[in-house]
């Protein structure tokens, strides 16, 4: 009787464990189905390349463009879309701090009236799409993209006049950095050959600061983002401009004193040059 008694509890606990198994089975394979009806769909990716990932500045720099390719590629297992796809491509150069000076003309002199600081502005911004940005893309994912001008120029970090908006200092700023091409807004920048194939061409001025350029490519459909790659490539100096870059940023007090006394000797020799007796 001991003996079935003990079997019988024993066999009791061995079903409680077994039951408590199944009971934690369940809820971990419940767990895992949540998580993958909430994660975000991967059916698309992206491929691209560019045409060069070192841009070298010579005496002779112009100017230059530098080309991404790139292909949108699908799970074949996943539904294919009713609507096509939409390309926007970022590209952001080094960022630094800026000053913006309002000027005003007090009778024969320009004084500086307010000044506004920025930090971390890049030094060259470039937006092409498909399209028009607002339609390509809903304002939600502009925002989480950082799509536009108007998440580039980050907030003031001095602003001496608070009554005074910045409104027109960033005007000014957008206005002086398209003139040297180092703003740029495309609506038409990507071309697309195929549903599935895209191009664009990135223009770079002379006045490309030097350092490394950040390239985004976001597909989106119905103004959704459904997948964002980044690649990057380098802008640097070659050659004596880049010896002499090196030489003024590590000994700036020679470099200047060599500055002053080249004016000088370039003065003294103009004079006797081109003078009159």
């Amino acid at each position: 009787m001991r003996q079935a008694n003990i079997l019988a509890i024993l066999r009791a606990k061995i079903r409680a464990k077994i039951h408590a198994v199944k009971d934690r089975c369940v809820l971990a394979l419940a767990a895992v189905l949540l998580w993958l009806i909430a994660a975000p769909s991967r059916a698309e990716d992206i491929v691209m390349m560019l045409s060069t990932q070192d841009v070298a500045i010579a005496s002779n720099f112009t100017g230059t463009r530098v080309t991404l390719f790139g292909a949108v590629e699908r799970d074949f297992a996943s539904i294919s879309r009713p609507s096509k796809y939409d390309i926007v491509v970022t590209v952001s150069g080094p960022a630094s701090s800026v000053l913006v000076r309002q000027k005003e003309h007090r009778g024969p002199l320009w004084i500086n009236r307010n000044v506004w600081r920025y930090s971390d502005v890049p030094g060259f911004f470039a937006v092409l799409s498909t399209g028009p940005l607002k339609q390509v893309a809903n304002e939600a994912a502009q925002e989480r993209q950082k799509m536009g001008l108007t998440y580039q120029l980050p907030p003031l970090a001095d602003l001496p006049n608070e009554l005074n908006p910045d409104r027109e200092a960033r005007e000014a700023l957008f206005r002086i950095r398209r003139k040297q091409g180092l703003l740029i807004e495309d609506a038409r920048g990507v071309q697309m050959p195929r549903p599935n194939l895209f191009s664009v061409a990135v223009p770079l001025p002379a006045q490309a600061p030097t350092g490394r350029y950040l390239v985004s490519a976001t597909v989106l459909a119905d103004g959704v983002p459904l997948k964002t790659t980044s690649t990057s490539f380098t802008v640097r100096k070659i050659g004596f401009e880049a010896y002499v870059a090196a030489y003024a940023r590590d000994n700036g007090w020679l470099y200047g004193l060599a500055t002053c006394l080249m004016a000088l000797v370039v003065g003294f020799l103009g004079n006797l040059i081109f003078r009159r007796d």
